[in-house]
């Protein structure tokens, strides 16, 4: 996990699994009495005949006094597994999904455009980037994308080639619709924004589908 905004997720559930393969041995330690010996023995492991590589799982709280908000890696394997995460049907739905969702967008996409409708975007997040090249966006679709970081400003995104500017572009050329990048921070945007229904302007997101905010 890097910060509020960025987060990394894996499943817990295959940890020991995936290092088997790439190791010589792959250890999780659940006690802080097994860390000595494990140590020992992944050392030793490492280094008889041909040395290679050993794994060693350390959950957070081992060795720490436990706390009310401590996470139990347990209960999330267990939920995992509840979810589906060991079930191939589960990651064919989510493709399904994930096709859904590029579908809808370029649908929309479209008969805005066939209605002479102005659409631009708000961000330049790299989640933002992955959404565009999939769905095979660019500028003759998207006239541009605004954000606050002047480092990103006056220049292109990545593949789509769509101009990036300061948010001020938005008073300037009043949109039809703006199709918010950065989802998950869509409520602080959209109080940013709040101006531009002034002019009629709507937002869209497209996770975890594509619609219109209202």
């Amino acid at each position: 996990l890097c910060d509020m905004e960025h987060i990394d997720y894996k499943s817990n559930i295959d940890d020991l699994s995936m290092f088997k393969s790439v190791t010589k041995s792959s250890i999780r330690i659940d006690d802080v009495s097994q860390m000595a010996e494990s140590l020992r023995q992944a050392f030793r492991v490492s280094t008889t005949g041909k040395p290679g590589p050993s794994h060693i799982e350390i959950p957070g709280q081992t060795g720490e006094e436990i706390e009310d908000n401590d996470i139990n890696e347990d209960l999330i394997i267990e939920k995992e597994k509840k979810f589906g995460l060991t079930q191939i049907n589960t990651y064919e739905n989510f493709s399904k999904n994930i096709i859904q969702i590029k579908i809808n967008l370029l649908n929309f996409i479209e008969k805005a455009k066939k209605n002479s409708k102005t659409l631009v975007c708000y961000g330049a997040p790299a989640k933002g980037n992955t959404l565009l090249n999939y769905c095979g966006l660019s500028k003759t679709q998207i006239d541009y994308t605004v954000d606050k970081n002047p480092s990103k400003q006056n220049l292109f995104l990545p593949g789509t080639h769509i101009p990036i500017f300061s948010p001020e572009k938005i008073k300037e050329t009043k949109p039809d619709f703006i199709l918010i990048l950065p989802w998950n921070l869509q409520e602080e945007i959209l109080n940013e924004l709040n101006y531009v229904k002034s002019w009629g302007c709507q937002f869209i997101i497209s996770i975890p589908e594509v619609k219109v905010l209202q």
